[in-house]
């Protein structure tokens, strides 16, 4: 069986795994932000028709049937992965136990995992119990307009990290001054090489160790 690689993103300067996602249902823990911006969704909508867009959908569908059948083996020698680019990679408990292990058994790769799972109860314990301390992965809640404050305080007190997206003009962070850090991708106009990959070896961003708010200008 040939050994599954992650692919590179050019865009974001990291490789990246993707996971589970439809092209007919938003993602397991979507909100209604997230529905609304999601550039996948209205890729698929608006080429669904054309080759490309059903080349799309194929390659969604065997995204999703691989996530799981990734093993620590999958990452030996990449330092950088984003989990997931597109999709929800902790979707239940066996995601967080999947998640765990990849980590852990491979201490010499730094993962990114932005989520949404801090909207179901349940998972957030799972993932402050099993997956919250491991060095080298870096689990950040993704917040939008429609986070309330009582939710994103919560989520601070309880050690989360967060990355947020306010595509509402008049929405300010809920956090303010030195608590919140800029994204330099979306903000600063960075891409390839110069943009997540620069974070990560640096260990600054989304990358950097403790607890972390990141600030993005527009969905990425």
């Amino acid at each position: 069986m040939t050994l599954m690689r992650p692919e590179r993103n050019d865009a974001l300067g990291i490789h990246v795994v993707n996971g589970p996602m439809s092209p007919d249902k938003p993602c397991v823990w979507a909100t209604r932000e997230c529905i609304r911006s999601c550039y996948v969704r209205g890729y698929i909508r608006r080429w669904r028709n054309a080759p490309s867009g059903a080349a799309l959908l194929c390659i969604i569908a065997q995204e999703s049937a691989q996530w799981l059948l990734y093993t620590p083996d999958c990452f030996k020698g990449i330092k950088l992965v984003r989990l997931c680019s597109r999709g929800e990679g902790l979707s239940d408990r066996w995601d967080v136990e999947h998640v765990r292990w990849l980590a852990t058994t491979t201490p010499g790769t730094k993962f990114l995992l932005p989520t949404r799972c801090h909207t179901d109860p349940e998972t957030r314990s799972l993932v402050e119990s099993r997956l919250f301390g491991i060095s080298n992965l870096h689990i950040l809640a993704s917040v939008d307009a429609g986070t309330t404050q009582e939710h994103f305080d919560s989520l601070v007190a309880s050690g989360w990290s967060t990355m947020g997206f306010f595509s509402v003009q008049d929405k300010p962070h809920p956090l303010a001054g030195d608590d919140v850090e800029r994204c330099p991708k979306t903000w600063g106009g960075a891409h390839g090489a110069t943009a997540c990959k620069r974070c990560g070896e640096r260990g600054t961003g989304c990358f950097r160790r403790g607890q972390k708010n990141i600030y993005l200008r527009q969905h990425s």
